[in-house]
């Protein structure tokens, strides 16, 4: 006949907890982390979104200078040409 034990070494020793909270600690840094690289690449996405943007604009204002340019030496320098307008 087996009789039911209940005291403190009946279930996980004291410095399991502490192992615990060091694998809890390393998780959430691991996920801030992850987080953290997720959100730089979104801003880092922006960024370059709003490069192309900027460039595609003054591309567009860097033709318009020319063929006013072009209209007024009577059509000698067409270095560039018109881009369609950017629609945002």
């Amino acid at each position: 006949h087996l009789a039911v034990v209940i005291c403190s070494s009946a279930g996980a020793g004291s410095g399991e907890f502490h192992v615990y909270r060091h694998l809890r600690r390393r998780e959430y840094q691991r996920q801030d982390f992850m987080d953290a690289m997720a959100e730089k690449q979104r801003l880092d996405e922006e960024f370059q979104k709003k490069l192309e943007r900027n460039k595609m604009i003054a591309e567009e204002q860097t033709a318009k200078l020319w063929q006013v340019k072009s209209t007024k030496l009577g059509g000698q320098n067409k270095k560039y040409e018109i881009l369609p307008s950017l629609k945002f």
